[in-house]
């Protein structure tokens, strides 16, 4: 009796690991959906960089010390004390400086800004392209993202809010009423404000330059503090120089 022996050839082996493959890549395809593919992860997101933080004082996030060039996650809560003050500079290029005895919780992303501002003063810029919505305990403000806008408001629970553009335009809402608030106009919900109502120019176009300046020495000195260029500059990296004018029945000045 004859026996045959079949002896498989180098195709043959090639050709079997080319199907190996082809079933282990539609196994792989099959537990990804395009959906699941292009989504992040809500843990993800929640541990992207926001932006990064300027320190001059006792400021806390989160409960904790903040230190000078720290960086900030999703819902950063963040409390300046009494002589005290901040800068935050986002990744989306907003900009927000906390004055002294200011708390608020922050969020961005590319095109929008989220701000939980329960009480102090921020003056704040916001590039076109970018949404803002801001609450108060007594307002929702927003931005339409079609320009530029550079504002400051000041909040206390009980007393009311006070806003001063001085630069684009925000819209304002206080149960379900609508008010826009444009450049050099200022809103009041304090008492014997009555209804809030764009009021007088706040800011002159010499100080508005002011402010701008303000902002950008502050973003200058926050990216020198982040990089550890200068040790002194961490110490105090909140003195921004330039000149921020508080619009309001008196004038308020940083300038001495």
């Amino acid at each position: 009796m004859t026996i045959s022996t079949f002896k498989y050839s180098p195709n043959f082996r090639t050709l079997g690991r080319v199907v190996q493959c082809m079933i282990a890549l539609a196994i792989v395809m099959s537990m990804l959906s395009p959906g699941a593919m292009g989504r992040s992860s809500p843990e993800s997101d929640s541990q992207a960089i926001k932006g990064v933080i300027s320190v001059k004082g006792s400021v806390r996030i989160n409960g904790e010390s903040a230190l000078a060039g720290q960086t900030l996650f999703a819902n950063s809560n963040v409390v300046t004390f009494a002589n005290s003050e901040s800068l935050i500079a986002l990744s989306n290029l907003a900009r927000l400086n906390l004055s002294a005895n200011t708390d608020l919780t922050v969020d961005a992303s590319k095109t929008s800004l989220s701000v939980t501002l329960r009480a102090g003063r921020i003056v704040g810029s916001v590039p076109a392209g970018v949404f803002m919505d801001l609450t108060t305990a007594d307002l929702s403000i927003k931005t339409d993202a079609t320009e530029p806008v550079v504002f400051s408001i000041e909040t206390t629970e009980c007393e009311g809010t006070e806003i001063s553009v001085s630069a684009g335009h925000l819209e304002i809402r206080r149960g379900g009423q609508p008010v826009t608030v444009k450049a050099g106009e200022t809103l009041s919900t304090t008492a014997g404000s009555g209804s809030p109502q764009p009021g007088q120019p706040a800011l002159s176009r010499k100080r508005t330059v002011g402010l701008f300046v303000g902002i950008g020495a502050a973003v200058a000195v926050m990216l020198a503090v982040a990089l550890g260029t200068n040790a002194e500059d961490q110490e105090a990296p909140g003195d921004f120089g330039g000149c921020v004018t508080v619009p309001s029945g008196e004038s308020h000045s940083t300038c001495e």
